[in-house]
């Protein structure tokens, strides 16, 4: 895990705007038909980050992208609560960065976590419901901690409510809604995909050359990867397994990625 007090991360560093302009541009998404570079390229090229750079990178991986626990959740080897004490794990460390030096640089980066995983509570919360629960009032939640999510206590208070009541803030929830209603997994993902997408590219705005757009780089590569990746056919497998084990944690589950 990324130790916070390091001394070794250099934002806004020339091995940073060496690294980026070394790197091949994203398309659009929608544009997309295979990643501008390969993971062993990128790899390769992420080297020149420093240790702390690096470590709190993988931190950042292996809990927002689901290659990294999607199929552990899916083989019941690790349980929701374990994902959950990872992201608080890491949302302690990125708070400890905003209230320390240049932590305005930082707060961004936090910002962009913290609401990566509101996203995934949401659909995930949206998922239990209509698979799993038996409740009116969402109280067969897990008795544990089942969300790092702002909107936790929302989404139990608004439980017989379509969106939880953050349809204004969330638009899109209706057309999830109706996606997992109606087992349409191809757009489902499709349309995570989209978001997340689009979200980052907001984060992506400020242009500057920091370990900020680097992550925001990765992140896109990785749902790159997963679009262009994409098999109707194993998309309806892998959600009706879903179904069947009733996970808690299902979005954003890439149910249609090739193996």
């Amino acid at each position: 895990m990324f130790d916070a007090t390091a001394d070794q991360l250099t934002l806004n560093s020339d091995a940073y705007i060496s690294l980026l302009n070394g790197l091949p541009r994203h398309a659009g998404l929608q544009e997309t038909r295979q990643p501008p570079i390969s993971r062993y390229r990128l790899d390769r090229r992420l080297k020149q980050l420093t240790r702390a750079d690096a470590q709190l990178l993988a931190d950042i991986e292996q809990v927002l992208q689901w290659r990294h626990v999607g199929e552990q959740l899916a083989s019941h080897e690790v349980a929701n609560i374990e994902i959950v004490k990872r992201q608080q794990a890491l949302l302690s460390q990125l708070q400890q960065l905003t209230s320390g030096p240049r932590q305005m640089r930082w707060w961004p980066l936090y910002q962009l976590v913290m609401e990566r995983l509101d996203i995934r509570t949401l659909v995930a919360a949206l998922w239990y419901r209509h698979y799993q629960s038996d409740s009116t009032d969402g109280n067969d939640l897990p008795d544990e901690v089942w969300s790092t999510s702002r909107h936790r206590q929302r989404i139990q208070h608004g439980w017989n409510d379509a969106t939880f009541g953050l349809e204004r803030s969330y638009p899109w929830l209706t057309d999830v809604l109706g996606d997992i209603e109606h087992e349409r997994p191809f757009q489902l993902e499709q349309r995570l995909l989209k978001i997340i997408w689009q979200r980052l590219s907001r984060f992506e705005q400020a242009g500057d050359y920091s370990f900020l757009a680097v992550v925001i780089y990765v992140l896109k590569w990785d749902l790159a990867n997963r679009w262009t990746r994409y098999q109707g056919d194993v998309a309806q497998q892998r959600f009706q397994t879903l179904i069947d084990k009733g996970l808690m944690s299902v979005p954003e589950f890439s149910a249609g990625e090739a193996p």
